[in-house]
């Protein structure tokens, strides 16, 4: 196949000025590159490698072609995580080539073995659906494999070293230090090294000359050959069973006839059910290890992790949320949304998931939680960098208001947290305008319009970045309606609203009005929303009658399937959304769920599986201690290790109602000021800066705080704080008012951590919860009360429980105590790990097929099949 053809083929969406990519192939002898652009090869040249600088080569080619943005490296050694291991005919002084060309030159560099670079060259032909097993000889004896659109490798990411694998003794050494090698028998080398050991006397070490040789050596040299060749195809294809054993390289190229002989043999001798789909072909490449360089930009993205690809996850999804609680370093989110797309996140890479994140890189991220003089809560915002995200040198662009807006593309690996490969955007750049840059510089901007502006990046942005990536999605999941600019963005593409649903899902996370946004149709639809659908296009599309435009609607009418996220909260959305739903349509539930790997405490768990009560007491004591140093650190009061301590975290807002515990203060002050059986209490969480209902409740707790030394307010709540509260708190409190949680995945930690849930019966408490065996529950009241008797009664309730129950187990009846710690520890894993949410997805919602249905467009009427 012509390079140029092959080449022809890929479709870059990179809009960068920096647009011609080098590619290399490395070997023992050749050392031979090609630059070019989106269209054609512009440069091409080969030297021989002896004794050549590689890296003061590569250099010299970039500083004469400045537009390059790519360097591919094809290298005939093994490599693993882009630095070279071994380099045996090589010259290597620097193995990290990735780490000094890219910290001298504005470029990304990729380089791999050979032989991977050109598997990747048959995979992007033959489809990287179907498992391919590529034996290449010419020097040396080599092969490579892929199932399942990921390349096979070795524990240490080595391609298959077949060619060493033992064969029979030779009187001569391989390159490797061994004498028995395959490859002796079967190669280039091979051959020569046995024509001078025998002294057969022909012009060129050839198969075709040894043919043409009537001796018993010349014949003795064939023979093994074959026997050769054949042990080592036989052992690939019994066992990795592919379906295309493709041969490659020079002496395959001038002996033809060898790929009939291995059909033959195969299929007379190999193991049956290996044979059953096996196709054995010639490459159709003279330069597979060139193309394949160019095609590790692509695949790199695609596979930043060892995902298994298992059947039931080969479905590709793309998962975009606002925001994701990764880690405390990255601050990119704000409350509980980011927590559990963070946690999804993890259990993605856990079970090896085929998903990619999609958020936003936000500069200032949401606020930093401090302190006024005074102590009431001050909001600052500090601008973040982050050197540990990826950057592929690629800019997109958006239209918002009728201008365009470049959008940055940055990665973050999955190894760096343990995640999902993610894709964040940022605005922030040079070629942007000040207004522009800012859209990305705070997460949930109080500004009506740079909020819009929010999402049409995450929504549009994110759908071109992917593509400029190269990625194929099957499944859109919006996490909430703030990314429902995508789907417009695909029916713009479609123009078909069954093209659009069957590739799109929903989870709707809240019945709050917060989280179920609505605008003005005709401010959208100015400001690029919609992508170029004119506006009746959008109102027949999601039914939208009036002026405002919902974005949870328009995310229930353009997906094949929506989720609520317990149990309860589907019951109260579907009722919600009623007259939205059609009458065979209903939002699922998916419970929310959140990742044992990263919020369980180690030393509890062992504890635990010990069975050892003394163990758990000791410590739950020590992580006690560990937050108590936090309250000394931020308020200057020591807690007491041995006290029941009760901590009420997470987002701050009025319906949550924080303060319920001091709603009757005078029972309040009691519980506080008994000294046989002392309670401590700690609040902490964020509330929105601009909701000024929120931030009065907090200061007031602060204020509160200042006099009454048993009782704390802690400001800073992220991941590293939040993590230390519920490892050491004794009981987690939650207190919505019911039917408002829709699941409130805080709890769910806790319990992983000794921390007693106690909760109105709300979210997935339902679910979980035994009272006085793994949990305690508020009695729950009528929500068709007015608030003030609603929170009067639910006050009473908890109350109740606290003084008669929680109280006096604790300092009473020890053993019980342990009993419900470990017995929550028990229930709520492994149902309410993120592990079985994240399979959830794939199994209710990704892989479920799509109906379609006879529906109207603007253009036409059809039905789908």
């Amino acid at each position: 196949m012509p390079i140029l053809t092959c080449w022809e083929r890929q479709h870059s969406t990179h809009v960068s000025k920096k647009n011609q990519k080098l590619l290399i192939d490395l070997g023992g002898t050749n050392f031979r590159y090609i630059i070019k652009d989106e269209k054609e090869i512009l440069s091409s040249e080969s030297m021989s490698s002896i004794n050549l600088s590689i890296i003061d080569t590569i250099a010299e080619i970039l500083s004469k072609n400045r537009s390059v943005s790519f360097v591919g490296i094809s290298f005939a050694g093994q490599v693993t995580d882009n630095v070279i291991v071994s380099a045996p005919n090589i010259n290597i002084q620097n193995r990290d080539i990735k780490k000094q060309i890219e910290s001298e030159f504005d470029v990304r560099v990729e380089i791999d073995n050979d032989l991977k670079t050109a598997l990747l060259a048959e995979m992007d032909v033959l489809g990287d659906d179907k498992s391919l097993t590529l034996l290449y000889m010419g020097t040396g004896l080599g092969s490579a494999s892929s199932q399942n659109a990921t390349v096979i490798t070795g524990g240490s990411n080595f391609a298959g070293e077949i060619g060493h694998i033992p064969f029979q003794s030779a009187p001569f050494q391989c390159g490797c230090g061994k004498y028995d090698c395959v490859e002796l028998y079967a190669s280039g080398s091979g051959l020569i090294k046995w024509i001078e050991h025998y002294q057969i006397p022909v012009e060129e070490p050839t198969l075709e000359a040894l043919e043409e040789i009537d001796s018993a050596q010349a014949k003795e040299v064939l023979k093994n050959f074959h026997n050769a060749l054949y042990h080592a195809a036989a052992t690939l294809v019994t066992v990795l069973n592919p379906q295309f054993l493709v041969l490659g390289g020079g002496v395959f190229e001038k002996n033809p006839s060898l790929v009939d002989f291995l059909q033959d043999k195969l299929g007379k001798s190999c193991f049956k059910p290996a044979l059953k789909n096996l196709n054995v072909k010639l490459s159709d490449f003279d330069n597979a290890n060139l193309i394949g360089a160019e095609l590790l930009e692509k695949y790199r993205r695609n596979n930043m992790t060892d995902f298994s690809n298992k059947e039931l996850y080969s479905t590709k999804a793309a998962y975009f949320s606002m925001e994701f609680a990764l880690h405390q370093a990255l601050k990119i989110y704000s409350g509980g949304l980011g927590f559990l797309a963070g946690s999804h996140m993890r259990s993605v890479y856990d079970l090896k998931q085929n998903v990619i994140g999609v958020g936003m890189l936000w500069s200032y991220g949401y606020y930093d939680q401090g302190r006024e003089a005074d102590q009431s809560m001050k909001a600052s915002y500090t601008r973040k960098t982050y050197q540990f995200l990826d950057d592929p040198n690629i800019t997109i662009t958006v239209t918002i208001n009728h201008r365009p807006v470049h959008v940055k593309v940055y990665l973050l690996k999955p190894n760096v947290f343990q995640t999902a490969p993610m894709v964040l955007l940022s605005t922030d750049v040079e070629q942007n305008d000040h207004l522009s840059r800012t859209i990305t510089s705070r997460l949930y901007d109080g500004n009506n319009e740079t909020r819009i502006a929010q999402e049409i990046v995450l929504g549009v942005g994110g759908v071109k970045a992917l593509e400029a990536l190269g990625e194929k999605i099957d499944i859109y999941h919006m996490n909430e309606g703030h990314a429902v600019p995508l789907t417009f963005k695909l029916y713009e593409k479609y123009q078909n609203v069954d093209e659009v649903k069957k590739r799109v899902v929903f989870t709707t996370h809240t019945p709050e009005a917060a989280g179920n946004e609505e605008h003005n149709i005709d401010l959208l639809h100015r400001m690029g929303f919609f992508s170029s659908l004119d506006i009746d296009t959008v109102r027949e599309i999601t039914g939208t009658q009036g002026n405002t435009f919902s974005l949870t609607v328009g995310a229930l009418k353009l997906s094949k399937m929506s989720n609520a996220v317990s149990k309860m909260h589907a019951d109260v959305a579907n009722d919600m959304w009623k007259d939205v739903l059609k009458d065979n349509e209903k939002i699922i539930p998916i419970t929310n769920a959140q990742n044992r790997r990263y919020w369980q405490d180690k030393g509890l768990i062992r504890a635990y599986d010990d069975n050892a009560d003394y163990e758990i007491v000791s410590r739950k004591k020590h992580l006690k201690r560990m937050l108590f140093n936090t309250v000394a650190n931020q308020t200057g009061k020591m807690f007491d290790p041995d006290v029941l301590t009760i901590v009420w975290a997470r987002r701050f807002a009025e319906y949550k109602r924080p303060g319920l515990l001091k709603y009757d203060y005078e029972r309040f002050l009691k519980i506080l000021e008994n000294s046989d059986k002392p309670v401590q209490i700690i609040w902490a969480g964020k509330p929105y800066p601009t909701d000024g209902i929120a931030v009065s409740i907090f200061n007031d707790l602060v204020y509160l705080s200042k006099d009454i030394k048993n009782i704390a307010v802690l400001t800073g709540y992220e991941l590293g704080l939040s993590a230390v509260l519920k490892k050491g708190a004794d009981v987690w409190i939650n207190t919505p008012r019911v039917n408002r949680e829709a699941s409130g995945t805080s709890g769910m930690t806790a319990a992983m951590n000794g921390a007693i849930h106690f909760s109105i019966p709300d979210g997935w408490h339902p679910e979980f919860a035994k009272h006085g065996i793994n949990a305690y529950t508020i009695p729950g009241c009528d929500e068709h009360l007015s608030t003030e008797e609603q929170d009067k009664l639910d006050n009473k309730n908890m109350m109740d429980v606290l003084e008669n129950e929680i109280i006096p187990t604790y300092y009473n009846d020890q053993k019980r105590w342990i009993n419900i710690i470990k017995e929550s520890m028990h229930e709520v894993l492994p149902y309410f790990d993120s592990n079985r949410m994240a399979h959830e997805y794939y199994a209710k919602m990704y892989n479920a097929p799509y109906k379609s249905t006879k529906i109207t467009t603007p253009n036409k009427e059809e039905s789908l099949v």
